[in-house]
């Protein structure tokens, strides 16, 4: 538990930042399983701006986003 003042004033601002990534966590592993059970054009463009967007936001490395683009691209043409 918390000892310090700061630390105490820290928590509710943390848990707040935990829902907002956990949300943002969900809506991207749905987009990109709904991708992936059935790829087509017009779920492409949604599943590559929410991965931007993830990665834009920190949630994921700028190089796994980019890994999984490329994971998406070789879906769709296959």
């Amino acid at each position: 538990m918390a000892t310090t003042k700061s630390a105490k004033r820290t928590i509710p601002k943390q848990e707040r930042k935990r829902v907002v990534n956990l949300r943002n966590w969900r809506t991207l592993r749905e987009k990109v399983k709904s991708f992936i059970a059935a790829p087509s054009k017009e779920l492409e463009g949604s599943v590559y701006s929410a991965i931007d967007t993830a990665a834009k936001k920190g949630l994921i490395h700028k190089n796994k986003a980019a890994h999984l683009k490329s994971q998406m691209s070789k879906l769709q043409s296959a």
